[in-house]
């Protein structure tokens, strides 16, 4: 009898998880959430769910899996991958990724007056770039050229244009 029970409560939900977990682990690695969260102001008191660096590691899911980084598709595209970014963002809810919400994080980072986004690059570089002292006795430099031609169509502009790439001998 409770075994019946129990499989009358069981429900199996299947979700395509994509290439979201590569992603996710090296937005990780990079420590976007984080930065963006100490740089960028806390949202204001009625703001609830997500952080900024929360939405912003989830739009950059979205753009990247999806190859388009239209705000009002995320919503709907979260709603269909809740239980993935819940991994990632406990307590998620597709109403954390509203166009809304989206346009109130872009309009905070897109602000000419704040430049909150060059304290973000600022940040991402210093954990992102090594430099390292190398040899100095030999020097080698790549020799790969770029040519680009054009042809014109019959109204003067470019109608055909196309980039050819050769590697030349060394000398």
């Amino acid at each position: 009898m409770k075994e019946e029970e129990i499989i009358k409560d069981f429900e199996i939900r299947s979700e395509r998880i994509d290439q979201i977990p590569v992603i996710y682990g090296f937005l990780e690695r990079m420590h976007v959430v984080e930065i963006i969260n100490n740089v960028l102001p806390k949202p204001h008191g009625n703001w609830k769910g997500l952080s900024y660096g929360e939405l912003a590691a989830g739009f950059i899911l979205y753009i990247l899996t999806q190859g388009d980084h239209r705000i009002s598709y995320v919503e709907d595209w979260a709603a269909s991958h809740i239980e993935t970014l819940r991994h990632y963002f406990p307590g998620a809810t597709a109403k954390d990724f509203t166009d809304d919400r989206l346009e109130s994080l872009l309009e905070i980072l897109g602000n000419a007056e704040w430049r909150y986004w060059e304290e973000i690059e600022k940040r991402l570089g210093e954990h992102l770039i090594s430099a390292y002292r190398l040899p100095t006795e030999v020097g080698r430099i790549d020799t790969t050229t770029g040519s680009v031609y054009h042809t014109n169509d019959q109204d003067g502009g470019r109608r055909y244009t196309s980039l050819r790439l050769q590697q030349r001998p060394p000398p």
